[in-house]
């Protein structure tokens, strides 16, 4: 009886496991094809308020990149002259601001 509970522990986790790795790879493809989105979207923000917003949600518009665990793999930061943007995983790291597009870094 323990072995099979056992068993049937480890088959969750690891299923729980593979599924987190499929969902943050695809959040992860879908900010480098649709990435640049959010920049306009934060440019538009800008031009009617004329600052940026202090989080993403508050651009009234879905965010891509989206995975189970957290809303967004993307990391904003609004600072004193613009915002930090930026998504990675262990291998490499993608930032972008106001003034630059998205570049990657190993």
């Amino acid at each position: 009886m323990k072995a099979s509970a056992g068993a049937a522990m480890i088959a969750v986790y690891t299923l729980a496991f593979f599924c987190g790795l499929a969902f943050f790879g695809r959040a992860f493809n879908e900010c480098v094809e649709r990435g640049e989105e959010v920049r306009s979207l934060l440019r538009e923000y800008h031009r009617s308020h004329n600052v940026y917003p202090e989080k993403l949600n508050q651009l009234r518009s879905p965010i891509p990149c989206v995975r189970i665990s957290r809303s967004t793999v993307l990391t904003y930061q609004r600072t004193a002259d613009g915002y930090a943007l930026g998504f990675g995983d262990w291998l490499v790291h993608h930032t972008a601001s106001q003034d630059e597009p998205f570049l990657a870094h190993k």
